[in-house]
């Protein structure tokens, strides 16, 4: 399907979790210094030029909505984040709605505020897959790993995911049209998040991420997925780069769940840009991405 202008939400609040980088109590990753900058204004220089957007709604912390530095040639907003990212989303969604940038129904773009390599080539390479696949309410993207530059993979190493017989990263940008997102389907999207960075490979992580699913999701709606899981796919896929073309009967069977408990029809699209993908939760993995951005002559 084809999108026409677009209303963008930059998520650009501080993090729950005060472990990591830019949680709570630390400044908000978007106003963190990059190069002779902020994270902010790379992200802001990429959605302003993208021949989609209508108009740019941030969400970020109260304190920082007065006096921001921040100007574009697009209308351009603050709104306070909200308790979760889902809550920020639609804090965001609200006040383009008010700015009459975007009506019922219409679809949103959702940027994360911690991408400092994001380009506008890259946003529009992921609009124009978006465009290209199967109508959704919701569109994510997903990286192989073979589309990560060599030096950053160290760096993310733990922050793949096993996805159609290879090695992915999900994208923290994607496409939604909000009014698919009910109020239940918001909160166990906000359930189902607190598991994001747990380490599945360790016994507890993996009991965490096991409990949350159940309670969230419900155990009778998660034993055919489990069923496929214990059969194994059939899929074969390079763990080091790109798998298999297609969905196999795991993705299948998880995008019915999504829409089954959550209310969005999903549709994951392969990208090949790594800015899309490229946060950072930790100091280590913005000091790695500004040395690769000097290096690379990204850093203005």
């Amino acid at each position: 399907m084809e999108f026409g202008e677009l209303a963008i939400v930059v998520l650009a609040g501080s993090d729950v979790n005060p472990e990591i980088l830019g949680g709570a109590g630390q400044p908000s990753k978007f106003f963190m210094r990059f190069g002779d900058g902020l994270v902010g204004n790379r992200v802001l220089r990429a959605i302003d030029k993208l021949r989609w957007c209508k108009a740019i709604c941030i969400a970020a912390p109260p304190e920082r909505i007065q006096g921001h530095p921040f100007s574009t040639d697009h209308p351009l907003y603050l709104v306070p984040q909200g308790a979760s990212s889902t809550r920020s989303m639609a804090n965001g969604v609200r006040g383009a709605r008010e700015h009459g940038d975007c009506a019922e129904g219409d679809f949103v773009l959702v940027v994360s505020g911690d991408l400092p390599l994001l380009s506008t080539a890259a946003l529009e390479h992921f609009m124009e897959v978006c465009e290209k696949a199967p109508e959704a309410d919701l569109y994510l993207g997903m990286l192989p790993r073979s589309a990560v530059p060599d030096e950053l993979r160290e760096a993310y190493g733990n922050d793949f995911i096993p996805f159609r017989g290879g090695s992915y990263l999900h994208t923290e940008t994607y496409l939604l049209r909000p009014d698919s997102l009910s109020e239940v389907g918001r909160r166990r999207f906000e359930e189902i998040m607190t598991i994001r960075r747990l380490n599945r490979r360790t016994v507890r992580g993996a009991w965490k991420i096991a409990r949350t699913l159940v309670s969230t999701v419900g155990l009778r709606a998660m034993l055919p997925l489990a069923r496929i899981l214990m059969e194994g796919s059939g899929d074969s896929g390079d763990e080091g780069g790109q798998g298999a073309a297609g969905p196999d009967r795991v993705e299948k069977a998880t995008l019915r769940l999504v829409e089954d408990r959550l209310g969005p029809r999903a549709n994951l699209v392969i990208v090949e840009e790594p800015g899309l993908a490229l946060e950072f939760d930790h100091l280590e993995q913005l000091e790695v991405l500004e040395k690769y951005a000097e290096r690379n002559r990204l850093v203005t």
